[in-house]
């Protein structure tokens, strides 16, 4: 009987000790009585601190998704904008090189048997010199040439 006492006190005594537990200030742990409301209250207030740092960081990548977002559509616009300017100079090219062989056709069908009557015609036709055709058609290779440059530095971009 003595030794059933015995038992049931350790017994007793281990019950008592894991209800009462330590006290960590962490309302999940410590047991029954190692509740405190002034630890429960600090959770809550350390947890409702953390949740604000969570939602302002939040709406600070908010906005600089949405700065981002804005970057890009302007940066989309801008490869547009480029794209219709180099066709618009591709264009360009096209129609001074197209000109430019008329001028060669011209010119090369002026040389030869009848040189000085075609020469005349033409002078005489368009106001036009030979020496003044002969600028022309420098002038126009030279802006070719430059199209030609902006053209390639355009497609590079």
């Amino acid at each position: 009987m003595k030794r059933q006492l015995t038992i049931s006190a350790v017994c007793g005594a281990l019950l008592l000790s894991g209800c009462l537990g330590a006290n960590t200030g962490d309302p999940r742990q410590g047991g029954l009585f190692g509740y405190s409301p002034k630890n429960y209250e600090q959770r809550i207030q350390d947890r409702e601190a953390r949740y604000e740092e969570v939602q302002e960081e939040k709406a600070q990548l908010q906005e600089e998704s949405a700065s981002l977002e804005k970057q890009k559509n302007q940066k989309q616009a801008n490869v547009a904008a480029q794209k219709r300017d180099l066709n618009q100079v591709n264009a360009d090219i096209k129609s001074l090189k197209d000109n430019i062989r008329r001028e060669q056709a011209t010119q090369t069908a002026a040389t030869g048997k009848n040189k000085t009557q075609k020469t005349a015609k033409v002078s005489a036709a368009t106001g036009e010199s030979e020496a003044q055709k002969a600028a022309k058609i420098r002038r126009m290779q030279e802006e070719l040439k430059r199209l030609e440059a902006e053209a390639d530095a355009l497609s590079r971009m």
